[in-house]
């Protein structure tokens, strides 16, 4: 089952993470787009509807009053309450346990960075030569430079700026024969902050900079495709 999006490269967890990604992929050159505010816009909720009533859901415009298997599944979930409906971490330990391990997940504060911890998200992590790499493209430029003799090592200090008003940590992904490289696969409001108040030279590469790096390993692994490679990668993991 392919999972990769056929822009970027990246690969989602499941199928319908796919189909959620690619029609907002920014290397797709027909993308939705999104207000800055987040909101839709008219263009991209005609877009959305259009794509929606292509996909043909059986129950479209079905009511419980006119079809009887919508009937049947709206009997099947009445009566039924969440559990944790009106519970809070302060009145029922299950939630406090919830709430503990989503503090500690992924999603949890790193640093005070405010944001995912390193290394989270759905890229493909591996490890190369003792390096360990959080994503594809970490994987193909570290792996192409050793190959070479480059001298690669992972950065290990962080580095402090300001974003709306708070001091965060930056922490950049490799030192390359002295110098600090961020591989990175899009940009936000955030990485113009890290960027500004980033006391060193940084070179930033994406993916259309890695295009010598992608083709190595491809040929490296006798690999036909930018799919084939990831598929090794996870099966790599695996061994």
């Amino acid at each position: 089952m392919n999972t990769v999006c056929k822009f970027c490269y990246r690969d989602c967890i499941n199928r319908g993470g796919l189909v959620a990604h690619e029609p907002y992929c920014k290397q797709n050159p027909k993308r939705i787009n999104r207000s800055l505010l987040g909101r839709w816009t008219p263009e991209s909720q005609e877009k959305q509807r259009q794509r929606m009533l292509g996909d043909g859901c059986w129950n479209r415009g079905l009511t419980k009053e006119t079809d009887p298997r919508v009937a049947k599944q709206a009997e099947a979930v009445k009566g039924i309450v969440p559990w944790n409906k009106g519970k809070t971490k302060e009145t029922d330990p299950r939630v406090a346990k919830q709430a503990e391990a989503v503090k500690k997940s992924n999603w949890a504060q790193d640093g005070g960075n405010g944001g995912h911890k390193r290394g989270s998200g759905r890229s493909i992590k591996s490890k190369y030569k003792g390096i360990h790499t959080q994503s594809s493209y970490e994987r193909v430029f570290v792996e192409y430079n050793l190959d070479l003799g480059v001298d690669v090592k992972r950065a290990t200090e962080k580095f402090s700026y300001i974003h709306e008003g708070k001091e965060l940590q930056y922490h950049p992904d490799f030192i390359v024969d002295g110098k600090y490289v961020e591989i990175k696969g899009y940009e936000d409001a955030r990485w113009k902050s890290k960027v500004k108040y980033f006391p060193y030279d940084l070179m930033v590469l994406k993916q259309e900079d890695l295009q010598k790096e992608i083709q190595y390993a491809m040929d490296k692994y006798k690999c036909n495709s930018w799919n084939q490679f990831l598929r090794h990668l996870k099966n790599e993991r695996m061994d």
